[in-house]
């Protein structure tokens, strides 16, 4: 996850690429940034979370 700050030090919005919403018992639903949906369970979420994780250590 990237937040930047804008010329007066605030934070802008986060505007995430995927965006999940818990459904029920290990479904979720994922939208991407164009408002595609499509099914997702709990493993897809920890893998999209540990991606975003490295992405972010690895623009420090």
């Amino acid at each position: 996850m990237t937040q930047s700050k804008d010329g007066n030090g605030h934070q802008e919005e986060y505007d995430p690429e995927v965006e999940f919403r818990y459904l029920d018992a290990d479904v979720w639903v994922k939208t991407d940034a164009e408002g595609n949906q499509d099914v997702a369970y709990t493993q897809d979420v920890l893998e999209a979370l540990e991606e975003d994780e490295e992405s972010d250590s690895e623009d420090d």
